[in-house]
């Protein structure tokens, strides 16, 4: 499996929950960074999304792997002092400290960006918020399909007037927030590198909904006064979608009226005193909604097959509207090497991975390696700390800690309970 070496030398303490921190970490790791991830016996809760949210019993992980994977494993019970203190030993070594803790929370343990950096001068603090460090929101409790997909507009944007607001699948939020933190922290390590000192870097979910969101934010404001939701009719007609004879949607995308319409218009057989009439952008606007109507008449005569290759011989950017599963068996994507097949050892199944979207032509591709189990590396992290054999099990002994084996141990937890169907 290739291991990229970009990062190679950076320790990173990943204290993250949920999915955007561990994201961040995780494209660290990825990149070469030493990655030690923090859990308590139970795990993390994301551990637990594969069966509650999906139903997956067979003892496959994928989603917990992709965010989790690349990444060393202790089990540590932080809330108790000796276990806070093995924290601070790995922490003044690290490099990187990824978090996604309130600030009140945060000073309660000692881990807030002041008192590390007083300790760490050189420590980068990384952490992940709802709606930020300041501001009236900050500290407020906040998930991506509250901060980022309801407060910056998405999910009532896309819609048609008076339909129901959209609920945003796991991640659609956390993911691009992650990956934007990882950004920071890379500027964050170059200056460190040159000045030895670390920085504090956040990203919120509700900035990173913002910056996915600029066109529109932007453009509600005065004077342009452009107002979400609208009907499809009034939104541009060469970026719509449109539904074929078979029952398949598509979307066109094009932002060069008088270079496509009048090509499209020809190919849809429309006559040439229409395509004349508006083949400008200020004079086709009056007409606008009518013109909305013979297109989307034009293209439900047509199977998607048929209306494919006119768009491609037209060289108009469109694609097909594909469901999640047909995603994860497009030969596109396969080729593209933008996913990467896992086999699992407990039930048997090959799974479809999502590579992180950065290549490197040099460097090889993305890789992720299976999230390891919870504790897999405790002993070895321990014992590189400087803790003797017998520090380790009474730390074991005392429950501070956990290995694999310990009956308390996520995974023997987890396979307690395991019913053994497969999904």
């Amino acid at each position: 499996m290739n291991r990229l070496t970009m990062l190679q030398g950076m320790k990173v303490v990943d204290f993250s929950t949920f999915v955007a921190g561990p994201t961040c970490a995780k494209i660290l790791g990825e990149y070469g960074a030493d990655v030690i991830r923090v859990e308590p016996h139970i795990g993390d809760s994301v551990r637990y999304v594969a069966r509650q949210m999906q139903g997956v019993t067979n003892g496959d992980n994928p989603f917990y792997d992709n965010i989790n994977g690349n990444k060393r494993q202790i089990c540590l019970e932080t809330r108790t002092a000796q276990g806070l203190e093995v924290l601070h030993r790995l922490l003044a070594d690290a490099d990187v400290f990824v978090c996604n803790m309130r600030e009140n929370q945060a000073k309660k343990s000692g881990l807030d960006w002041e008192s590390l950096h007083e300790k760490y001068p050189k420590l980068i603090y990384a952490n992940v918020t709802g709606y930020g460090d300041h501001g009236p929101l900050a500290g407020r409790a906040g998930f991506d399909n509250t901060a980022y997909h309801s407060r910056t507009g998405l999910n009532s944007a896309t819609l048609q007037p008076g339909e129901t607001p959209t609920t945003a699948y796991t991640g659609l939020g956390d993911i691009p927030t992650g990956t934007y933190l990882a950004m920071g922290v890379m500027a964050a390590y170059v200056q460190a590198q040159r000045t030895g000192v670390g920085e504090f870097v956040t990203a919120s979910l509700y900035g990173a909904g913002m910056w996915s969101e600029v066109f529109p934010v932007v453009f509600a404001q005065a004077p342009y006064e452009d107002r979400y939701p609208k009907e499809r009719a009034d939104r541009l007609l060469l970026t719509q979608n449109f539904r074929t004879a078979d029952g398949r949607w598509f979307t066109l995308n094009t932002g060069n009226w008088e270079k496509d319409w009048p090509r499209l218009a020809k190919g849809l057989g429309f006559d040439e005193a229409l395509i004349a009439k508006t083949a400008r952008l200020n004079d086709a606007m009056p007409v606008h909604r009518r013109l909305y109507e013979l297109v989307t008449e034009a293209f439900a005569k047509e199977d998607y097959a048929h209306w494919n290759a006119l768009l491609n011989e037209l060289d108009i950017a469109h694609d097909l509207c594909q469901t999640f599963r047909e995603v994860v068996d497009d030969p596109a994507a396969l080729e593209a090497d933008l996913l990467q097949p896992v086999r699992y050892a407990h039930s048997g199944s090959e799974v479809k991975l999502v590579r992180s979207p950065v290549q490197f032509r040099l460097g090889g591709l993305p890789e992720t390696e299976p999230a390891r189990d919870v504790g897999a590396d405790t002993m070895e992290i321990l014992r590189a700390c400087g803790y003797a054999e017998t520090e380790i099990a009474a730390m074991e002994e005392q429950g501070i800690i956990g290995v694999p084996g310990d009956p308390d141990v996520y995974n023997r937890y987890w396979n307690s309970k395991f019913d053994g169907k497969k999904k």
